[in-house]
């Protein structure tokens, strides 16, 4: 059983296009207002990179369990384009470019980025009462996740393209997902996840024109 009758919480409880020469670069560009902080050094690229946004994450607060509202967050923990997928997905291509020191660190870094947003989406989908498994509503039924939601490229131009997609595709689906949910502390995350996942695209987008463009 997926939800209880009363308020309590629920006890289920071609080759890479790869330009060895081109250097490191440093850049920052400000999301509303937050700054994203990257670190580059060209003598270890295996030291150069943490890529997240200087600002912290908002304290949720949730008073009562929400059905609607759990479905919503259990997306972004199993469905199709979620958290899971792009940690999987970015332990993937970090193993597949570990010939190439920066790409391959920017994708793991990335993947643990997506971990601690698995982990945020996981205690509000257990708050509002929901069995925070790696599932997600699907047809009026609970459908596990899958590594088939994946699309896994070699070709590493492909590669970033993919990850673009997806990390635009999230940034949609959590903008819709402030519309619909009604409260302000988790409307609040999803706004700060949001400039995480931007922050990805633009290192994505930084990274094909430097090696493929």
């Amino acid at each position: 059983m997926m939800f209880s009758q009363n308020i309590s919480k629920i006890i289920f409880r071609e080759k890479h296009c790869y330009n060895s020469k081109a250097p490191l670069i440093d850049y920052g560009i400000d999301y509303e207002g937050a700054s994203i902080m990257k670190k580059e050094k060209e003598d270890n690229p295996s030291d150069i990179i943490f890529t997240t946004i200087d600002s912290p994450y908002p304290t949720v607060e949730i008073s009562e369990p929400n059905r609607d509202y759990a479905f919503e967050i259990l997306d972004n923990i199993g469905g199709t384009n979620s958290e899971m997928s792009a940690i999987s997905l970015y332990f993937y291509n970090h193993i597949i470019t570990e010939e190439y020191k920066e790409i391959s660190s920017y994708f793991m870094k990335i993947s643990m980025v997506e971990m601690h947003h698995l982990d945020i989406f996981g205690k509000i989908a257990y708050e509002f009462g929901a069995n925070p498994k790696l599932w997600a509503l699907k047809r009026g039924q609970m459908v596990y996740w899958t590594p088939n939601y994946n699309t896994y490229n070699i070709n590493l131009k492909e590669m970033l393209l993919n990850a673009i997609y997806s990390e635009e595709a999230a940034i949609q689906k959590y903008e819709s997902q402030k519309l619909l949910i009604k409260n302000r502390s988790v409307k609040d995350i999803l706004a700060r996840i949001i400039l995480d996942e931007k922050s990805h695209v633009d290192l994505f987008h930084q990274l094909l024109k430097k090696y493929c463009i």
